[in-house]
């Protein structure tokens, strides 16, 4: 992700957007932000929602997921929503090239309430490939952020060029509450799980909760399984594929706990707090947050009796996160283990940085881990990757990429500062997760990617006015 220049062009459409919507300025929620983002409606041969430049046209047969967005040439296709200050703000779009050469940007900037730019421009930019590839952003909206204009730009370096866009994506969510300077309400270890009320039994994977709030064995057809005490859980068997989880209602406070300023718990993953995810309030993980989805506590762990669930019923990416200090330049390296409960999609760790102490504020470089779409509990991994050498903390994600409704499970993550890597990498003897490229659209410094792979392009720019 990098910074670049307002075009004119990108913020006239944008403003035309942004006024047809003034009516919905108040009481913007969180969640979905696109209309049409999967370009499946068209009023001829225009896309419903979108304001383009540029020749385009409906495509039936090579869209990512049904119809696409084909360009001709080089154009641009524009969508304005309303947000509001401080919401933290996710867009991606996928992009693959048909003829010819050329570059696509994904492009996210804000306007105030009088549709006036701003001047924070991120982009993420990349050379067209004939497979799709995603471009992806995460940034926190400004102050005084009042409509965010996603744009997606396609750039011929000649005649010819055919590109297909596809899937375009815009969510936020209301930024965290600041980090306290003192606890003021430490949670403790819970052996049994914090009631919540639920009308029925529900089951995820091959764990059964009860209403009284108590993890509780369900009978299995062949043997019984015991609910160990904490620290010493059995890992469960996996036959064969997992039965679907039960959506269960949320908790009966919808407002999530307050992470207390405290170093992590012991047992924990190195700089994360509680990476066992072992400390629950209130039905969810005490030190970690959700971006979409519902996140909640469930009683299936690879270690220790808690792990996280993260519940998704759209096609949105989703995460669980967790901010931390970091060292500028430091070398840092992660893992965590991941399962799909139920459903279809892509698991993996992704690290944002920034140049705020707590997480806040507009990212400066990002980097992804390989994926896993495994339904059985498998290791996924990051880096090593170098910290930018501004960078004073970062958010450490637990990343679902659903292709519809899924639920993923997450337990003992971990994430530390490592010793520079030797040039020759040592071969893992431990599984971990389908390798893919790892994304540095901050011009953040990882290691090379593996032979046959495409890194993401994308270093900073200068900001309008320096």
């Amino acid at each position: 992700m990098r910074r670049g220049i307002w075009p004119i062009a990108v913020f006239v459409a944008g403003f035309a957007l942004a006024a047809a919507g003034i009516g919905m300025r108040e009481g913007v929620a969180a969640g979905e932000l696109l209309d049409n983002g999967g370009f499946e409606s068209w009023s001829g041969a225009a896309p419903v929602s979108w304001n383009a430049t540029g020749s385009y046209a409906r495509d039936d047969e090579q869209g990512r997921s049904g119809t696409g967005a084909r360009f001709n040439g080089s154009g641009t296709l524009s969508q304005s929503a309303a947000l509001d200050p401080g919401a933290e703000a996710s867009a991606e779009v996928w992009a693959a090239l048909i003829g010819g050469s050329g570059t696509t940007r994904l492009r996210l900037s804000f306007l105030n309430a009088s549709f006036l730019p701003l001047g924070v421009d991120v982009l993420d930019e990349r050379t067209l490939t004939p497979g799709f590839t995603r471009l992806a952003l995460t940034i926190t909206a400004p102050p005084g952020a009042a409509w965010a204009m996603l744009s997606i730009e396609v750039s011929a370096d000649g005649a010819g060029i055919v590109a297909i866009v596809d899937d375009a994506s815009l969510s936020t969510q209301a930024s965290p509450e600041p980090t306290p300077e003192s606890p003021t309400d430490t949670p403790t270890a819970a052996p049994t799980k914090t009631p919540v009320a639920e009308p029925t039994a529900t089951t995820v994977g091959t764990k059964t909760s009860t209403p009284a709030g108590t993890a509780t064995p369900s009978p299995q057809p062949t043997a019984t399984t015991t609910r160990p005490p904490s620290g010493t859980a059995t890992p469960t068997p996996h036959d064969g594929p997992s039965p679907p989880p039960t959506p269960r209602p949320p908790p009966p406070t919808a407002t999530p706990a307050p992470r207390p300023n405290v170093p992590p718990p012991p047992g924990s993953g190195g700089v994360l707090a509680d990476g066992d995810f072992e400390f629950v309030s209130d039905g969810a993980p005490s030190f970690w947050d959700n971006f979409g989805g519902r996140l909640l506590s469930e009683p299936e762990a690879t270690r220790g009796s808690w792990s996280a669930l993260l519940l998704s019923d759209s096609a949105s990416t989703k995460w669980v996160h967790q901010a931390i200090e970091v060292e500028p330049t430091t070398w840092y390296a992660g893992s965590a283990m991941a399962r799909l409960a139920s459903g279809q999609g892509e698991l993996f760790i992704r690290v944002s940085w920034y140049l705020s102490s707590d997480g806040s504020g507009s990212q400066i470089g990002q980097d992804d881990g390989p994926t896993s779409s495994s339904g059985d509990w498998t290791r996924l991994t990051f880096g090593p990757v170098r910290a930018p050498g501004l960078a004073r903390s970062a958010r450490f994600r637990l990343m679902l990429r659903p292709e519809g409704g899924a639920a993923a499970l997450f337990d003992d993550a971990n994430f530390a500062a490592v010793p520079a890597p030797s040039a020759t990498p040592t071969a893992s003897s431990t599984p971990s997760a389908t390798a893919t490229p790892a994304r540095s659209p901050g011009g953040t410094a990882a290691l090379p990617p593996p032979a046959g792979s495409v890194a993401a392009s994308g270093t900073p720019a200068a900001t309008p006015g320096t």
